[in-house]
């Protein structure tokens, strides 16, 4: 089991996280969520949670924000962070962040599954098609991406508990 905490600043619900949420959460994977300004001690509540990964769903509006949220937790922990939503879709070059491990492009679902999934069997994540992964040393892989989902009844109900079980 892989545990996910996605990190927003504003109390409004991302159909993405959601709906990322619902298939992680099917197989078996912990899914949490922060709204940041909500929390006295964000970096304390972060380590109480003790995620394997953290996730934003990032808008060009926001990024800027979120990339100093996730150097700051990388100074205080270990903790894979992980970048999805719009912003790096169409600016992928974000990953050069020092705060960035992962970006995702695209849709999400099939592409944080398998990465879920690998990290959990302790395989390589590298060559996940959606994802760019920068490994420890800095290099970056640059996969594909993915065809588009054509039925969209595959995906899960999205989780709306995330956001009510705290707020």
């Amino acid at each position: 089991m892989v545990k996910f905490l996605f990190l927003q600043d504003m109390f409004f619900e991302f159909y993405g996280v959601m709906s990322l949420s619902a298939t992680l959460k099917k197989k078996g994977h912990k899914c949490d969520l922060l709204i940041c300004s909500k929390e006295k001690d964000l970096i304390k509540k972060v380590k109480a949670l003790k995620p394997d990964i953290i996730a934003f769903s990032t808008a060009t509006d926001y990024y800027k924000q979120e990339l100093q949220l996730a150097n700051r937790i990388k100074r205080e922990t270990n903790v894979i962070s992980l970048f999805g939503g719009p912003h790096p879709t169409y600016f992928p070059e974000m990953i050069n962040d020092s705060g960035v491990d992962i970006i995702s492009r695209g849709e999400s679902e099939e592409a944080i599954l398998e990465l879920a999934e690998n990290l959990k069997n302790k395989k390589p994540i590298n060559s996940i098609k959606n994802l760019w992964v920068k490994d420890s040393s800095g290099k970056i892989y640059q996969n594909d991406l993915r065809p588009l989902l054509q039925d969209l009844d595959k995906l899960d109900f999205p989780d709306r508990e995330i956001y009510y079980k705290r707020y």
